[in-house]
């Protein structure tokens, strides 16, 4: 009887700790380790996130939220983020965690990136819902990534960039002026 207790109580820990990590969204994706998950597919679910909002990848959950526990080769979270850096273009700064009490989970939080990222081997990736509302990482289509990058351009204008020099620009007749060089404030003409 003792052990039955300890399987029910077990359970209802493995059941409460589920409800925590919740479901996988768009920025939210969960990540078995049971069998040692390839760092390839762990770089992939993080350029698919950077390329999509951001958000966090918890490694040693399975896709229901129950977690599993990461191996102990992922759970050294300077050397995973590291990993992460030097597999992705640009490098995407990750930050990971250990977090869970019981049961070591890895929480690795993906910043939005502000270019289109990919795997070192070339994979542009992105997050997407499927028809059943639930998340997946596809291929990003050329069309897509003009899309994005343009996206990314009009939101990233830095503010006053097409404002009006003020003050005097003299210039003679055999002199020749580099137009970017030329500060907002307070001008100064530039030979090239």
């Amino acid at each position: 009887m003792y052990n039955s207790e300890k399987n029910s109580e077990n359970q209802s820990r493995r059941w409460q700790m589920a409800h925590e990590y919740g479901k996988e969204t768009l920025s939210k994706e969960f990540k078995s380790d049971i069998k040692s998950l390839p760092d390839s597919e762990l770089v992939e679910a993080v350029v698919a996130l950077a390329n999509t909002d951001g958000g966090r990848v918890y490694l040693g959950v399975e896709d229901d939220g129950t977690p599993t526990g990461a191996q102990r080769k992922h759970q050294a979270p300077i050397g995973l983020s590291a990993m992460i850096a030097n597999k992705t273009v640009p490098p995407i700064p990750v930050r990971a965690q250990l977090v869970g009490d019981d049961i070591t989970v890895i929480q690795i939080d993906v910043p939005k990136s502000h270019s289109v990222a990919s795997t070192k081997s070339g994979k542009i990736l992105r997050r997407m819902v499927k028809v059943d509302g639930t998340p997946e990482s596809v291929p990003m289509y050329p069309y897509e990534i003009a899309t994005r990058l343009s996206d990314l351009a009009s939101s990233t204008t830095p503010p006053n960039r097409f404002r009006k020099p003020q003050g005097r620009i003299s210039i003679s007749w055999n002199e020749t002026v580099c137009v970017e060089s030329l500060p907002l404030i307070n001008p100064v003409t530039e030979i090239c």
